[in-house]
């Protein structure tokens, strides 16, 4: 009621201190300013509703069914759900669903994560299919996740996160690596019953004991700025990572994914992870032959010395950064005599940069094998292109 206003009960205070007029002044003075609010409904207590989960996402490797979600930390009246005179930890109260259609989603597991004061929480949550799921034609399944408060209400589940019952992919067998100067091969058994396959690889902090041992033990810690997946070429059984650096040590894993369609959603099955390999790519590799040598003796018509000229097609070495391994510095020239005594010179005394070479010192009357190689900065040299030079008619 306004006579039972706080307002005019202020004003009521001032009376017996000022004169009438004073006291109609202060009284209309406060009336103005103040006003005289009637006290709104009183609102009902919260239920304390977990806000329901709204990014549940699902995957399956194997028989291994991993759920993950962000843990609500608020209820539906947007009031926090723990309570910091509580000096125990507090958690919620939940369920998991498993939906295969037609039936209905059947609750298989409680969940109780941790409360937080903010959702910055992300809760993990794994079962092994039973057997009746992880064998057969491939379904759909449906997880949900709801959580209750202490009565055991819900605001309602969670968003539906989907997934396939059914076979899982074999594990890729025999994966293993070589190095090469354009990086990493890595290669496997090839199957042709499926046509996608990813690999996992991971930097090692420190370097394995050796750079092809199968993996023991736990993984080492891992910059997070190389953890990554990579694409594979399946038809081929093998792909190449030119992506890493020598000297940095890898750990890489693959698996095999099927992908299947159901009413226009799409779920995956991954198979389990195979055996994991280390590899360090070393900058040892040489680079590549020349080819298309071919060497001309002739003797200029004012009479100077016999000379032969070589020419070949230049190594490529393009994509091979200096991550991977030293810059090609360019190419060293072998002659070898085949009708003395097979002595093999070289005759650069340095590398030559572009592909050809004027020998100077040959005899027009002997019989040559030359050899080209390409040698990169580190001093790694290819094997030899020959040609081999038949003595000039006399």
């Amino acid at each position: 009621m306004d006579f039972f206003c706080q307002k005019q009960r202020l004003a009521r205070a001032f009376a017996p201190h000022q004169s009438p007029s004073k006291f109609l002044y202060t009284f209309l003075a406060f009336t103005a300013i103040f006003g005289c609010a009637s006290p709104g409904p009183p609102r009902s207590p919260s239920l304390n509703l977990p806000q329901p989960v709204t990014d549940l996402t699902v995957s399956r490797t194997g028989d291994l069914i991993e759920l993950s979600f962000t843990v609500p930390h608020l209820s539906t009246d947007k009031l926090p759900l723990s309570d910091p005179r509580h000096h125990k930890p507090m958690f919620l109260n939940g369920t998991v669903c498993r939906e295969i259609r037609p039936a209905p989603c059947t609750i298989i597991a409680t969940l109780a994560p941790p409360l937080t004061e903010a959702d910055h929480a992300t809760f993990t949550w794994h079962e092994t299919l039973p057997e009746a799921l992880a064998s057969g034609s491939p379904r759909l399944l449906t997880y949900r996740v709801e959580f209750l408060n202490k009565a055991g209400k819900s605001a309602g589940q969670s968003n539906p996160a989907f997934t396939a019952a059914g076979t899982a992919p074999a594990p890729i067998a025999d994966l293993h690596a070589d190095g090469t100067r354009s990086g990493i091969w890595l290669q496997w058994t090839r199957d042709p019953s499926t046509s996608d396959i990813l690999l996992h690889r991971v930097a090692l902090a420190t370097k394995p004991a050796t750079t092809t041992a199968r993996s023991k033990g736990p993984l080492p810690s891992v910059p997070k700025s190389d953890d990554l997946w990579l694409n594979a070429n399946s038809k081929e059984g093998r792909t190449l990572d030119s992506s890493v650096t020598s000297g940095t040590p890898y750990r890489y894993t693959a698996i095999r994914r099927i992908l299947l369609a159901f009413d226009k959603r799409t779920v995956e099955i991954r198979s389990d992870l195979s055996t994991a390999i280390d590899f360090t790519l070393q900058p040892k590799y040489a680079p590549s032959a020349p080819t298309g040598v071919e060497a001309t003796g002739f003797a200029p018509p004012d009479g100077s010395h016999f000379a032969v000229d070589l020419i070949w097609q230049p190594v490529s070495d393009a994509g091979i950064t200096a991550s991977l391994a030293a810059p090609l510095s360019g190419y060293n020239v072998y002659r070898e005599m085949l009708s003395g005594d097979d002595v093999k010179t070289r005759l650069t005394a340095k590398p030559v940069s572009e592909p050809g070479f004027h020998d100077a010192t040959a005899e027009p009357s002997a019989r040559y094998r030359y050899g080209i190689t390409a040698v990169d900065a580190n001093g790694n040299e290819s094997k030899a292109a020959t040609f081999t030079l038949e003595p000039s008619p006399q």
